[in-house]
């Protein structure tokens, strides 16, 4: 078994995401305070607009958080999630990967849809991830 290469999460990349997420959550429940407050319906249309939008990056801040102390170990043949004395080695044929451009993060769920880990683009090695991916034939945008 060879490994290929590590992708992991840097600590400014960690705190970042985490101020982000805080942030979005902030800012979506004050918009939806304003709405309540808005003196028409248009005001309050865009409130609960913007509000919308970033309860979505606050949840894509969530799914990245939950990974932050997970490895991706990426083999030929297979990948294994480490998290601690914790693992999961799991096929790349069993794997479903996305690479989504639009907010830069690539996930690998399970058979079942379940999400396995999720890594933003400016992780270490997530650009090799990329890569490896397209080689493989292995992803969808």
């Amino acid at each position: 078994m060879t490994v290929n290469f590590v992708v992991s999460n840097q600590t400014w990349l960690k705190i970042g995401v985490a101020a982000g997420t805080v942030a979005s959550a902030a800012g979506t429940i004050g918009l939806l305070w304003n709405a309540g407050s808005a003196p028409d319906l248009t005001a309050q249309a865009m409130s609960v607009a913007a509000a919308a939008i970033l309860a979505w990056l606050a949840h894509i801040g969530v799914q990245l958080a939950r990974f932050f102390n997970h490895t991706l170990i990426v083999n030929d043949d297979h990948v294994v999630v480490q998290f601690g004395a914790a693992s999961r080695t799991l096929h790349w044929s069993a794997l479903q990967v996305s690479v989504r451009q639009r907010i830069q993060t690539v996930e690998l769920r399970d058979m079942t849809g379940h999400l396995v880990y999720a890594v933003d683009w400016y992780a270490t090695n997530a650009r090799k991830l990329i890569g490896h991916l397209e080689a493989l034939g292995r992803h969808k945008r």
